[in-house]
């Protein structure tokens, strides 16, 4: 499976408590979040057994804006006021004869209260592209501060406090996002979510839809197991 929901505990770690000069901070997250490992150039027979494949992994990832602060003001872990969702999309390619992979590392930010927490998703993409940087090295050709990160038209909330659920419709929504292109456009993005939006409702009724669905979701897999248990 190419595609990673983080924790927002997670990404509190990464962003407040991981030490990115610490390379078994650095390979623990890795590791789990089974990033696509560089092709061995040196290894010719293995590029040709399989040419041109593209090793893909999406991550979805929340945003908080307290993950703009530094680590010596972060002394209320779960603070913050607003949520908002980055997509993490990572692309290799290496193809035969070629002397490097090809990377395509983009981040695109989904945020209900327009560029409230832009600061945010900017710090923590930044992050994140260090971890990838740390399995790779300088074979990518990018940096940290190389970010691609797209702002997208997103559903904006018409209360103060329904972002949480606006972050998660994005994920539902982007779940479905084809996988097979190489790199996502934005618009394309921005249509899948505006899409899924509008079948859940208009914006001011979003909230409580995506409420009444969740609700009924976790009873149906209550009864599921409650049914399940009694069965043995």
């Amino acid at each position: 499976n190419s595609d990673l929901f983080l924790d927002p505990s997670v990404v509190s770690f990464l962003m407040h408590q991981c030490d990115e000069e610490d390379e078994d901070d650095m390979s623990d997250l890795r590791r789990a979040w089974e990033l696509p490992q560089p092709t061995d150039v040196k290894n010719e027979s293995a590029i040709q057994s399989k040419p041109n494949e593209i090793q893909k992994k999406r991550l979805f990832v929340p945003i908080n804006d307290q993950y703009a602060s530094s680590r010596k003001s972060f002394v209320n872990p779960g603070g913050g006021s607003h949520w908002s969702f980055l997509f993490w999309d990572i692309s290799i390619c290496q193809s035969s004869g070629t002397e490097s992979n090809m990377v395509t590392s983009k981040f695109f930010h989904f945020d209900s209260s327009n560029g409230y927490n832009s600061r945010a998703a900017k710090t923590t993409s930044k992050k994140l592209q260090k971890v990838l940087l740390s399995f790779w090295g300088n074979a990518i050709g990018i940096s940290s501060d190389d970010i691609n990160l797209v702002e997208c038209k997103t559903p904006q909330q018409t209360n103060g406090c329904d972002c949480g659920l606006f972050a998660l419709g994005v994920a539902q929504a982007l779940a479905f996002a084809d996988k097979s292109s190489e790199t996502p456009d934005a618009s394309e993005l921005e249509f899948i979510v505006h899409y899924y939006f509008d079948k859940i409702g208009d914006v001011k009724s979003f909230g409580t839809n995506l409420r009444k669905i969740i609700g009924d979701d976790i009873r149906s897999l209550i009864i599921s197991e409650c049914e399940r248990t009694c069965n043995y």
